[in-house]
């Protein structure tokens, strides 16, 4: 008898760390959508939306090699792409200032993640792309 009485209990603690457990994991998968997927194309990367919050100390949670998603869901959509041949990106900080942030194309990441196709286009998902260079500018580029 006490020993039936302990299997019960022990049941019973265990179904209760279990639920608990599915029920935690299962807020935080709600709680928060992310800015950008890995699989999200060029055509959706920007956002005239200037997150008026971003500072100087932000730029320095950016560390290369990160990927696109990674970086956009830390800091939101920048604003322009300054580049000519690879993605420049810049991102209007409060101050006035930019985070400027060179991406490179990163061919193992293309090869694991594959091309994304769109309306008959092959686009380079925003997850082949790592941080190579990131800089806190005084202006945002002009284009000529």
């Amino acid at each position: 008898m006490r020993n039936d009485m302990k299997k019960i209990i022990l049941v019973s603690i265990i179904t209760a760390l279990l639920i608990t457990s599915l029920v935690s994991c299962n807020d935080t998968n709600n709680n928060e959508q992310p800015l950008m997927s890995l699989y999200d194309t060029f055509d959706t990367w920007f956002s005239s939306e200037i997150n008026k919050n971003l500072t100087e100390e932000d730029a320095k949670e950016i560390k290369q090699g990160m990927r696109l998603d990674e970086t956009v869901n830390l800091i939101g959509r920048p604003q322009r792409d300054v580049g000519s041949g690879t993605h420049v990106l810049e991102w209007n900080l409060k101050s006035g200032k930019v985070i400027h942030i060179g991406f490179v194309l990163d061919f193992s990441l293309l090869h694991e993640y594959g091309y994304v196709e769109k309306d008959g286009i092959l686009y380079q998902p925003a997850g082949s792309w790592v941080v190579n260079v990131v800089e806190v500018k005084d202006k945002p580029t002009v284009l000529k």
